[in-house]
């Protein structure tokens, strides 16, 4: 198996690492830079999600999001009013990013 490198030492400057990224295997910043960053900045993609999550009623409901990936989802119904989010994600490690 391929040895664990963290983030921070992939850089020019360590110290120049965010604080959330220090201890997070390099390998996962990068899987998480290419597989989700253009989902994040798709407009019309997010937009989509977002009317059609404000047409749901989610104001004052308990909100269950499995395979939550970045969270986005999650966040988008917390900001409809969702009384409670419950964000499931496969990945530990992606769950703790989108935890901090």
């Amino acid at each position: 198996s391929e040895e664990e490198i963290e983030f921070q030492d992939t850089l020019p400057h360590p110290k120049l690492c965010a604080p959330r990224l220090r201890g997070v295997d390099a390998s996962l910043v990068r899987a998480v830079n290419d597989d989700y960053f253009a989902m994040l900045n798709d407009d019309n993609r997010n937009k989509f999600f977002w009317e059609a999550l404000a047409a749901l009623p989610v104001k004052g409901k308990r909100v269950l999001d499995i395979g939550a990936g970045t969270g986005l989802l999650s966040l988008m119904a917390a900001r409809l009013g969702a009384s409670h989010v419950t964000a499931i994600d496969a990945s530990p490690a992606m769950a703790e990013i989108v935890r901090q």
